[in-house]
Parts: structure tokens; sequence; C-alpha cells
């Protein structure tokens, strides 16, 4: 099974509390599925 998670923001929330954001869902994740692949990418 695959899966893609896209977070985006609107102003005025700060690139770091986007991150902080996507980085809590990927532990989450991690936590309830393990052993699963999961990468975090920044965004360009």
């Amino acid at each position: 099974m695959n899966a893609v998670f896209l977070l985006e923001s609107l102003a005025p929330m700060p690139r770091v509390e986007l991150m902080a954001a996507g980085n809590e869902l990927a532990e989450t994740l991690e936590k309830y599925s393990p052993g699963a692949d999961i990468s975090v990418r920044t965004p360009g």
C-alpha cells in the first residue's frame, strides 16, 4: 500500500510551523504503522 500526504499552508503560517506539522504527522504514522517507510521532504 502506498500513500502520499501533501501539506500546504497559507499565510501567515511560517515555514517552520509547516515543517513541524509534517514531522508530527510522520511521528504519528511511525507510531501506528511500525516498519513503514516514511520520508519527509523539505519544500524547495
